[in-house]
């Protein structure tokens, strides 16, 4: 077979509508190079990131390792600590032993706490170890059970004023609560996040592997070979892949050298590239909080950057990959057909064959107290092995078509990208990051992250619907 032929049979076949759309095409050169690290060999950047989220081989993750050790270490602590107060008593150690255990009472012995502790040592280790239940409901439980008991404890306790084992009493009782809330903290803060990130990225990584092969195994290959590897701790370092010789003088479109482009126009392409490697980098990020839960195991996640947050959700669509990407990236014009949330979307300039400015207008925001805001974008498109991705970021445009009335709102960079499902054929993943600031003023915070994660529910349904309306056109 040719290079030609080779090159002509991974090219995808759009329905392109006039030039506004971006051409459905392998992306080469320093585009290429932009999402090798996220979409291509998994790197010691990406798992450096979500490791200590991950099961291998039928163990437990890392992150639920570390909060059984903390669980253990609750119950042992509690335990020396009481068996401290046993000893400071002044008494035989025996015949406190039996007093406290044998004849015990609510006054005068504290048997009870660790009693408390290790009845909660049992409960979360078979929950979440055992039988590996991923809900909090549990650990909540007894965080709640933890409060009431260690105040009944303080309140009926009779404390011997000039007693030696006093610290150590009122500290065992104290950190029996402490711990308490230390592990309902670690376990919805940490593991839970870590663990779905994790899953999350394997599925994200399924376009390296054939679909004939499992997943799980191929994964834990990769993860095995950098576990061998590893010397110190990598989770913070990322060495791009250097693009090839004369990359950034080839036309992406094969067309011709991109010196044909004006100054303007190479100076968007780059800032497009730049935007886009900067969305990957957020939407790879390991600090992502999971918000809910939608259908499909679909899931909303958020996090915190300054002042603002960024959410990010999944959808999976009844739909092949390629069939909605060219619907969904490629053909923007025909968008605020199917996503309700926007009026308007065209073409401002067109900079390449993957590189386009775009103008678009939505409709209210948060229920019509938020009047239609417009965005003028810098977007960068195209295709990457068996991942399509979109992102933009916002820019001032010397074609600027915003009416009188209109409020000039801001996307971040932002990022949208679609793979296989791996589980399930003719299914696609989309995964959308959402960094845009719609510019309302004193409206507080809390209320724009209401309202931008009931747009989040919005698209994810549009995305639903546009899915199986393009299955059935298929049939």
């Amino acid at each position: 077979m040719s290079a030609d032929d080779t090159t002509s049979s991974q090219k995808v076949d759009t329905a392109s509508v006039g030039t506004s759309s971006i051409n459905a095409r392998d992306v080469s050169g320093s585009t290429a190079n932009l999402v090798h690290s996220s979409n291509s060999v998994p790197t010691d950047y990406d798992y450096g990131e979500w490791i200590t989220g991950m099961e291998m081989e039928g163990r437990i993750s890392p992150a639920r390792r570390f909060f059984c050790l903390l669980v253990t270490f609750d119950v042992l602590l509690c335990c020396i600590f009481w068996l401290v107060c046993v000893v400071l008593s002044g008494k035989n150690v025996f015949a406190e032993l039996e007093d406290q255990v044998v004849h015990y009472s609510v006054e005068t012995s504290l048997f009870d706490v660790v009693s408390a502790a290790f009845i909660r040592f049992m409960l979360l280790i078979v929950v979440y170890v055992i039988i590996r239940m991923d809900h909090w409901w549990m650990i909540a439980l007894t965080t709640a059970a933890s409060c009431i008991a260690t105040l009944f404890k303080i309140l009926y306790y009779q404390w011997q004023s000039a007693s030696a084992s006093n610290t150590f009493q009122v500290t065992l009782i104290v950190s029996f609560f402490i711990l308490a809330w230390l592990e309902v903290w670690l376990y919805d803060h940490r593991v839970i996040p870590q663990e779905t990130r994790a899953r999350l990225m394997l599925q994200r990584r399924a376009g390296y592997t054939n679909q004939r092969t499992p997943l799980v195994g191929h994964q834990h290959q990769h993860v095995r070979d950098y576990l061998s590897t590893c010397t110190g701790s990598v989770s913070n370092f990322y060495s791009p892949m250097g693009s090839p010789q004369g990359s950034d003088d080839e036309d992406e479109e094969g067309a011709g050298p991109r010196s044909r482009l004006s100054e303007e126009d190479r100076a968007l392409r780059q800032q497009a590239e730049e935007n886009c490697r900067r969305a990957l980098d957020l939407l790879n990020s390991s600090d992502w909080k999971q918000e809910e839960e939608f259908d499909d195991d679909d899931i909303l996640f958020s996090r915190r950057v300054g002042s603002h947050t960024l959410f990010m959700f999944t959808c999976t669509v009844a739909c092949p990959t390629e069939t909605f990407a060219n619907e969904l990236i490629h053909n923007c014009d025909h968008c605020p057909e199917w996503n309700g949330s926007l009026t308007s979307c065209r073409q401002l300039q067109r900079i390449d064959g993957q590189c386009e400015v775009r103008y678009q207008q939505t409709g209210p925001f948060l229920g019509g107290m938020v009047s239609p805001r417009d965005f003028i974008n810098l977007r960068l498109a195209g295709r990457k092995g068996l991942m399509f991705f979109s992102s933009v970021v916002s820019i001032a445009h010397r074609d600027d078509p915003r009416p009188s009335d209109m409020v000039r709102a801001v996307n971040r960079p932002t990022i949208i990208t679609i793979r296989p499902c791996v589980r399930r054929p003719r299914h696609c993943v989309v995964e959308w990051l959402m960094n845009f600031d719609c510019r309302v003023g004193m409206v507080p915070r809390r209320m724009t992250d209401r309202g931008t994660r009931q747009a989040a529910r919005n698209l994810h349904s549009y995305l639903r619907q546009l899915g199986r309306r393009l299955a059935a056109a298929e049939v």
